[in-house]
């Protein structure tokens, strides 16, 4: 009954969980940034041995200024043979082959050494396309109305930012409208809707703000395929998913209103409602959500193997538990254990569920214990039944494997892809000013005409896209192609 005696137990907590965890979680991550570290480095030395072999291996010759290099011929032969033997490597034209030559031979002399030849796999990681893939509708089809002042004007406005601007109050105002109408439901009041919802007819007010987003929409996405053109309207995630949903309005609203024995309008508002998710964008426009957006994507696929090994740990200490505890956790009378759990925590919480009895049971549990979720209940139930307190045991060593040693390996790839991206981020902000190349994410524009100072046989305007992998260096990518793109 004296509260003097909390101080313990706040010292503890304080000691144990902010102190030491957080020093564990600091020795993980410095671990982890140092293995990752010595992994990077050993790859990239393993990538420098190959190619010097493969250099070597190619004949080069020394040239009068003594530095040895191979021709034209014989790096044009190493793209014939990857798209012979090579099933794995997607097939090089030779378009694509001249512009990859073009850019190894940084100095321009038509010949590639050793030096040059060591950027090969990371040139290759290029993917280059002719911007004629870009050329719009209207430009193509309709060249004198595309370059008309009204035209043009139209587009400016379409690629404002004021324009995206105007959306976003449009989608705030279908978000207010939407929320009016489903208030009652989201409530739990007894909503009535008005029978002429139904009628086939535009002739509520709620029908009429539908209609007229919808409108709206529509007009949105076909303005900017006609001003932008499919292949770069498509490149934006948002619009798919913009494009997705007007289509499904328009769908729904034929539907609804035309004549077919289906008159709710309500299906027009559901989908509607979906277009209402775009708001998220307004969190887009703040650079730190970016950040927090791009690291969650960069790391889904880097994370699989730590996801892999966390889900073979669950898998085996499941596995673990039904050859122990199979079975012991039962509700049926006939089974004596289930006297044991009658009075405890488990049964009077109801956990029945929380077993080892099969193999999706099992992972269940192992998932509940891995976020810390009521596992000293679960663990009191498994004593109970085996009559043992050894049993907790289990439960001690996958606390220490799966929550101190497993979870915090996750955070500290969080972070660590977190500071990579982050680094990357303020790289390319720094490099892109002043830039001669023009550029838009992770594409850029160049004239395929010079391409490092070595003349092709190509003409006009390339985009050339970086695998995400390959973000860090797309300030490298700006100083090898050295001839800004050719004016529309």
């Amino acid at each position: 009954q004296n509260s003097i005696m909390a101080i313990y137990f706040i010292s503890f907590m304080i000691i144990s969980y902010y102190f030491l965890m957080n020093v564990i979680l600091g020795q993980i991550l410095n671990k982890y940034a140092l293995n990752n570290d010595l992994l990077e480095d050993e790859s990239s030395k393993a990538k420098k041995k190959g190619l010097e072999e493969a250099f070597v291996l190619l004949g080069p010759k020394v040239d009068s200024s003594g530095v040895a290099a191979v021709d034209y011929k014989t790096v044009m032969a190493i793209f014939l043979i990857l798209n012979e033997d090579c099933p794995e490597v997607k097939y090089i034209d030779d378009k694509t082959a001249e512009l990859i030559f073009s850019v190894l031979d940084n100095d321009g002399s038509d010949r590639v050494s050793l030096d040059e030849f060591m950027e090969f796999g990371y040139i290759m990681m290029f993917k280059f396309q002719s911007a004629d893939i870009y050329i719009t509708f209207m430009e193509q089809n309709f060249p004198g109305i595309y370059r008309t002042t009204w035209f043009q004007g139209l587009s400016n406005i379409l690629e404002s930012e004021k324009f995206e601007v105007g959306i976003e109050i449009i989608l705030v105002l279908n978000a207010v409208v939407v929320g009016i109408q489903s208030y009652p439901e989201l409530v739990g009041l007894d909503a009535k809707e008005n029978s002429a919802i139904s009628n086939g007819e535009i002739d509520t007010i709620w029908e009429t703000f539908e209609t007229i987003f919808t409108v709206i929409y529509v007009a949105e996405a076909t303005l900017k395929i006609l001003v932008q053109g499919w292949n770069k309207y498509s490149a934006d995630v948002r619009n798919i998913f913009d494009f997705v949903i007007t289509i499904m309005s328009i769908a729904a609203t034929a539907y609804v209103y035309y004549p077919n024995g289906y008159y709710d309008s309500r299906l027009v508002r559901y989908i509607v409602m979906a277009r209402v998710l775009r708001l998220v964008r307004l969190l887009v426009s703040f650079k730190s959500f970016q950040l927090i957006g791009k690291t969650l994507r960069n790391i889904i696929p880097d994370a699989s193997r730590v996801f892999l090994f966390l889900l073979c740990m669950m898998y085996a200490f499941s596995a673990i538990g039904m050859y122990a505890f199979g079975g012991m956790i039962s509700r049926d009378p006939n089974n004596p254990l289930s006297n044991e759990l009658y009075g405890t925590d488990f049964a009077e919480n109801h956990y029945w569920g929380n077993n080892f009895n099969c193999m999706m049971s099992g992972m269940n549990v192992c998932f509940d214990l891995l976020v810390i979720n009521n596992w000293t209940i679960m663990s009191d139930g498994i004593v109970a039944v085996t009559g043992s307190k050894y049993s907790r045991f289990f439960f001690v060593v996958f606390h220490i494997l799966g929550v101190i040693i497993v979870n915090n390996v996750v955070v500290a790839f969080v972070i660590n892809s977190f500071i990579t991206e982050w680094q990357q981020e303020n790289s390319q902000t720094r490099s892109s000013k002043g830039g001669v190349v023009a550029g838009e994410g992770n594409a850029m524009l160049f004239d395929a005409s010079e391409v490092t100072g070595t003349s092709t046989s190509l003409t006009g305007n390339y985009v050339v896209k970086v695998d995400r992998h390959f973000s860090g260096r797309k300030e490298k990518l700006s100083s090898l192609l050295t001839k800004p793109a050719l004016p529309k």
